[in-house]
């Protein structure tokens, strides 16, 4: 796919900028869309997913998860939606928060990759998951999500 140059000049804060523009509705419930870029991206799924969902207690859920996998050997990717303060919160690899950097080159590839489907914020977010991870992750992949987002755990 060819890319558009002046997006990859985009700092991160940019691209959270850009995202929020895209689409008029924050979320549509269909997985559509999610799917139709995933396969123009050619994302797979790779590994197992572990959804965590309820009222409390999934980030401290996902951070144990996460613990016992890696001490057992297994890389692990997680997803956790909303962000508290930096958009780099809601994706690591084996604990790590992604960098600016490979969060702006997933943005790139699904930018690329859409094909002039219109993508919301949450859309865009659960990409750059499936882009990281899925190039991230090679055996374990633990997804903590927001229980409103659970039709949009994987691609």
């Amino acid at each position: 796919m060819k890319q558009d140059s002046s997006y990859l000049s985009f700092g991160l804060d940019q691209w959270v900028e850009h995202i929020q523009r895209q689409h008029w509705r924050t979320m549509e419930m269909s997985l559509g869309r999610i799917r139709d870029v995933c396969s123009n991206m050619g994302a797979g799924k790779t590994g197992f997913t572990i959804i965590v969902a309820g009222t409390n207690g999934k980030g401290s859920t996902i951070s144990m998860l996460e613990a016992a996998l890696v001490d057992a050997g297994n890389k692990t990717g997680t997803y956790t939606s909303p962000h508290l303060v930096r958009f780099n919160e809601r994706i690591k690899i084996d604990g790590q928060e992604c960098t600016d950097q490979q969060i702006c080159m997933a943005f790139c590839e699904i930018e690329s990759s859409r094909a002039g489907i219109s993508l919301t914020y949450f859309e865009y977010a659960t990409l750059v998951k499936s882009y990281k991870v899925g190039r991230g992750v090679r055996s374990s992949f633990v997804s903590g999500i927001h229980q409103r987002c659970l039709q949009h755990a994987d691609c």
